[in-house]
Formats: structure tokens, C-alpha cells, sequence
């Protein structure tokens, strides 16, 4: 693999990506297949349900909210109205919409001819155009910054305030996928062959071989999902590439978005971290490289007591538990932060519970209820209020040698 470094210019530029936030584990993952249909589950568990096919052969794919783009070979696109569950044809273009992406009210479409248009997302009206030297398979929005993927394996880099392209590198294989977390441009070719370049100083991080053909790439909950012709969504660990799990789905998954939930609200990540150990897309980094994501799923409706948290990037089996505090905190604990609890209210501990064997562990559904049998008067969940959770788990070999890590912060206001 060639690898050049990318220019003094992306090395300042691209440290907004620091600042960037995790998806939660209580998202929908709309999925897509080369023989028109198209689904969505759950982004932790699967469990797809099809919402629509016949309607074009979709290659590409991005989620607005609930809403979701799609592209197909002729270049139509089309869009899924969550409200109404209808797929229309919202535009046609010439050429293909080989790769989809959003940013702000624009909705971008990269061609094969090295043509990136520029639609309205609203009305599809063409606000213009950028042409790079490369055939277009893969985007990716960062801020101000488009990172454009092509099957000769190139990654461009092109500041869309001024449409110049500033530094390109070269990987092992035609792209299919473009990701990014605080630190590294995750790179996905139709080999498998996931690499992790960092995005100050253009270095290769670390790489590692997925086990499967890969068609497309997301981060969710701190995890990198692939998807591939076998029809199975698998989560790795972003940095190792270690086995988190896998979701099947009855046809190829040539596509993929990730649409955020509204359960609730992420807070506290790993940033001020007892020894270094930051990871800015869940807690503090642990002895598995990232740091553990909590995120929920369900609703925030205590009449309908359907709220399962969820965590994910624990070491594989280890032992943990959720607690939640009315009051919010940020002080160091063992190798991490504590987020939830103080005040009169204190902390409230649900049951240990043992990681799987892809460092991930769920309670719920029926918080509520659970909390109105089991703590005190103070600990019961009232509509209006709001409640901070958190896991704490066990890590022995950590970073920083306390034996335990904390999650990120979930919050949630309940509703009658």
C-alpha cells in the first residue's frame, strides 16, 4: 500500500473532527439491496423489516433524520418519508448517484465521472457542481471538508468553502466506505481491507481485514458496522477490528445509513480522562483501544415503559452494571469519568450484568417499573423529570490501572 501524508493544510484544518459525536446505540440502520429491497432495524440488534422495493436498484444511501436518500445506477434518487412510510423519486440526474451525502440543506451526489452535484434537499434544485480528476465510489462530510473515495483506491480531500482539493492519498483497493471518529479517516475497500489514517498527520494508525467483502461502512455507538454481499451487518471494534457481533438481514447490503434516535441525549464523553486515555465517541478509552458507548432505545414514555439501555466496546465478558443519578457530575472515577449522580437524590444501581462476548449488555425494557419496585421513594421515575444513566464495568488491565471504567452519559426526560 502507498501511503502519502496529507498537506500542512488538512494538518490544521481537519482538527475539527476532534470535536465530533458518536451515534448512540438506539439507532435505526436503514439498510439496502441490489435487487430493489430496502429495510430498517435496529442498529444493536437487527431485526430488519422491509419498507419498500421495486422502486430502483439502490447503490447508495444517506438517512435526514428518519428520512432517507437513496441513489441507483441511472442516477434517480429517491426518498423515504418516515411520516407518511412512502418512497417517491426525487430527482433524476444524468449519469449514476453512485455516492450520497448531507450537509446542512445540500444534499451531495458523487458520479463515476468525478462529478460531485449539488441538490437542494428540499426541493432538489441544482445549487452546483465540483469535478475531481477521479471516479467517485465513496463521500464523506466533515465541516467544511469532503472526503471523496474512487475505486482506484485514491481518498481525496476537498474544502468545499472554495472547492479546492488539498491532499490525496492512496489505499489498497477500490473504496467503498468513508468514516471518521475524532482522530482517524476510516478507510473500507471492497477487499475488506479497513485502514485508519490520522487525519493531523496522514499516517497510517492501524489497519486490519474484515472477513468478508465489504459494500459500505458506518460508525455507530463507537463500533464500525460493514456490510457485504452475504446479507450480514457486522460490528467490529474500530480500532482492534475485533468481532462485536453481526446482524443478518435476507438479502445482500449494498447500502447502508444510520438514522439518530431521539430517546435521549448523549453527554460526558471521554475527553478529560484520568490518565490520557481520551476518546471523544463514548467514555474513556479502556483495555480494548476505544471506550465503552451507552445509548438507549425504545421510547421515553413511562406508560409505555419500553426504554432498553444499551452498551457497547466493554471488554469482551467483563462484568458491569447501569446506575442513574438525577443530578449530572463530571469528576474523575477509576479510569473514567463519573457523569450521573450528586445531590440529595444519589445514585441508583440496577443489577450486575456480564458483557457478551463483543464487550456488549442491555437492561430493559421496563426501567420504570423496575425502579419503582426496587429503589427507594427518591430513585422512583416521574414524567417530567430527567435522569442521567451511566455503566460502570470491570477492566482490569486499563489504562490507567484502577481496574474499572465508566460509560458515556445518557439522559433522558420522561414522558407520561
Amino acid at each position: 500500500m502507498l501511503l502519502s501524508s496529507l498537506s500542512a493544510r488538512c494538518a490544521t484544518s481537519c482538527l475539527a473532527l476532534a470535536v465530533l459525536a458518536a451515534p448512540s446505540p438506539a439507532d435505526d440502520l436503514f439498510v439496502a439491496s441490489s435487487n430493489t429491497f430496502f429495510a430498517r432495524g435496529n442498529a444493536l440488534t437487527g431485526g430488519f423489516q422491509t419498507l419498500g422495493a421495486c422502486f430502483g436498484q439502490p447503490q447508495s444511501m444517506v438517512a435526514d433524520g428518519q428520512n432517507v436518500f437513496l441513489g441507483d445506477p441511472f442516477g434517480s434518487i429517491y426518498r423515504f418519508d418516515a411520516a407518511t412510510q412512502g418512497i417517491t423519486q426525487f430527482a433524476t440526474t444524468s449519469g449514476d448517484a453512485r455516492a450520497l451525502v448531507l450537509r446542512g440543506n445540500e444534499l451531495l451526489v458523487g458520479k463515476t465521472n468525478g462529478t460531485i452535484l449539488r441538490l437542494d434537499k428540499t426541493s432538489a434544485a441544482v445549487l452546483g457542481s465540483w469535478t475531481i480528476q477521479d471516479d467517485i465510489s465513496a463521500l464523506y462530510v466533515a465541516g467544511n471538508k469532503l472526503f471523496i473515495g474512487s475505486t482506484s483506491g485514491r481518498v481525496t480531500l476537498l474544502h468545499m468553502d472554495d472547492g479546492m482539493t488539498v491532499a490525496s492519498f492512496v489505499c489498497g483497493g477500490s473504496i467503498t466506505g468513508l468514516a471518521a471518529d475524532e482522530t482517524d479517516l476510516i478507510a473500507a475497500t471492497d477487499s475488506g481491507f479497513i485502514q485508519r489514517v490520522n487525519l493531523v498527520t496522514g499516517s497510517l494508525d492501524s489497519w486490519f481485514i474484515a472477513n468478508h467483502d465489504v459494500k459500505s461502512i458506518a460508525l455507530q455507538g463507537g463500533s464500525l458496522l460493514t456490510s457485504g454481499a452475504d446479507g450480514v451487518v457486522r460490528r467490529f471494534n474500530r480500532v482492534s477490528g475485533a468481532p462485536q457481533g453481526t446482524m443478518p438481514w435476507t438479502f445482500d447490503v449494498v447500502a447502508m445509513a444510520l438514522a439518530p434516535s431521539t430517546v435521549g441525549t448523549l453527554s460526558c464523553y471521554g475527553y478529560d480522562c484520568p490518565c490520557g486515555n481520551t476518546d471523544g465517541v463514548g467514555g474513556c478509552r479502556n483495555s480494548t483501544g476505544v471506550g465503552s458507548a451507552l445509548g438507549g432505545f425504545g421510547s421515553a414514555s413511562l406508560s409505555a415503559d419500553d426504554l432498553t439501555l444499551a452498551v457497547t466496546n466493554m471488554p469482551p465478558s467483563a462484568s458491569g452494571r447501569l446506575y442513574m443519578g438525577a443530578g449530572a457530575v463530571e469528576v474523575p472515577f477509576g479510569d473514567g469519568v463519573l457523569c450521573a449522580g450528586g445531590g440529595r437524590y444519589g445514585q441508583f444501581r440496577f443489577p450486575i450484568q456480564s458483557a457478551d462476548t463483543g464487550g456488549n449488555f442491555q437492561f430493559g425494557p421496563g426501567i420504570g417499573q423496575f425502579a419503582q419496585n426496587h429503589f427507594t421513594p427518591l430513585g422512583t421515575i416521574h414524567a417530567g423529570q430527567t435522569w442521567h444513566f451511566q455503566g460502570w464495568y470491570r477492566n482490569t488491565v486499563g489504562p490507567c490501572g484502577s481496574g474499572f471504567n465508566t460509560t458515556n452519559s445518557f439522559d433522558v426526560t420522561f414522558t407520561p
